[in-house]
């Protein structure tokens, strides 16, 4: 089962609380992307010390994925940029989202097991 896959069943599980998944995910990128992702939380209430996830932006090169939730329902786009310049936006579908997300983590994996196998083998020659 791929991690998109796990997504999706996880949303499915939560029986759809949007709030849940949203801050779940929000922990999980920041845990694994933290220099690559912004969350912006919000507190429950005026008094409530409580908070939850308002939005998710999780930057790479050249993509900049976002995902906003309003209390009711998620949206989220993803823009092309080149050198801070926003080329395109688009919104997606959740699950087209998520699969566009997975895909770009694992491009950056790829680069820097690359990067980090020549650092690697320079470091031994």
């Amino acid at each position: 089962m791929s991690g998109l896959d796990l997504q999706l069943a996880w949303i499915r599980r939560a029986g759809g609380d949007l709030r849940v998944f949203t801050n779940a995910l929000a922990n999980q990128l920041e845990t694994a992307l933290p220099n690559l992702t912004t969350v912006v939380r919000r507190k429950n209430g005026l008094f409530s010390k409580t908070t939850h996830v308002r939005s998710i932006e999780i930057r790479t090169d050249p993509w900049r994925f976002h995902l906003e939730y309003d209390g009711s329902r998620l949206t989220a786009s993803r823009a092309q940029a080149v050198h801070g310049v926003t080329l395109r936006t688009g919104a997606l579908p959740l699950d087209e989202w998520l699969r566009h997300l997975q895909t770009e983590v694992s491009r950056l994996s790829g680069e820097l097991q690359g990067a980090d196998q020549a650092l690697h083998d320079f470091l031994l020659r």
